[in-house]
């Protein structure tokens, strides 16, 4: 690669995955990928995927999912999204429980759906915490509950460092509805919840967070964290 010799390199890799080793499928997919070759890449990485690499599988669902490669096929990436999400993956959990939700590329399944998303949620992954919140506000796939609903806005908020401005202005307004159906006590307790999710999902946030969960909270999980 290194000499841009592409050719033996391709087949090195093929090589690589034919002998057992599906990291060689997956490279293959990642340069097939950045040569503009999509529909090649998406052959390699579902190989890899095969294969049981993770990587394979995030990299396939994504240039299955995204529009810009021009190869959108929801089932396909679905069957990836799922093989990351059954590894572990927050990434795999969150794109397979909103494709159960929504009924793209499988069969709509609110309650499974909302069992990857609350996965995903819990390891951080702020867009999962915010789709499962506003799962949990309409009652999908759970019972609804603001309560709730309103500290996994909270965890989204701090756990978010990619939020683009519109992002934050929406996740302040749905702070700003769900709460006012609820009594000052109950979103005090609700705020701390949310930032009980951070500290056990994201380890230690950083001294502002402890700063603030110390001085809002006490600096110990609330009564109304779930374990």
């Amino acid at each position: 690669l290194q000499d841009g010799d592409l050719p033996t390199a391709a087949q090195m890799l093929e090589q690589l995955g034919d002998q057992g080793v599906p990291q060689g499928y997956t490279m293959l997919g990642q340069i097939k990928r950045d040569f503009g070759d999509h529909t090649d890449a998406a052959r390699w990485f579902e190989r890899g995927a095969e294969g049981g690499d993770l990587l394979a599988m995030l990299e396939g669902g994504e240039i299955l999912s995204d529009p810009k490669f021009g190869l959108e096929d929801a089932r396909r990436a679905f069957q990836l999204w799922r093989g990351a999400a059954e590894r572990g993956a927050p990434r795999g959990q969150y794109e397979a429980g909103r494709s159960l939700m929504t009924g793209k590329g499988v069969r709509k399944d609110d309650l499974a759906g909302a069992d990857w998303l609350e996965k995903s949620a819990r390891q951080c992954f702020a867009p999962a915490q915010l789709a499962y919140a506003l799962a949990l506000r309409e009652g999908r796939g759970r019972d609804a509950d603001g309560e709730e609903a309103f500290a996994w806005i909270i965890a989204a908020e701090r756990a978010g460092d990619a939020w683009q401005s519109e992002d934050l202005e929406r996740l302040s307004t749905l702070q700003k509805e769900i709460s006012a159906y609820m009594s000052s006590e109950q979103v005090e307790r609700s705020y701390c919840t949310g930032l009980d999710f951070v500290a056990n999902g994201c380890g230690n946030a950083g001294i502002l967070f402890q700063i603030e969960r110390w001085l809002v909270c006490g600096g110990g999980e609330q009564s109304g964290a779930r374990p």
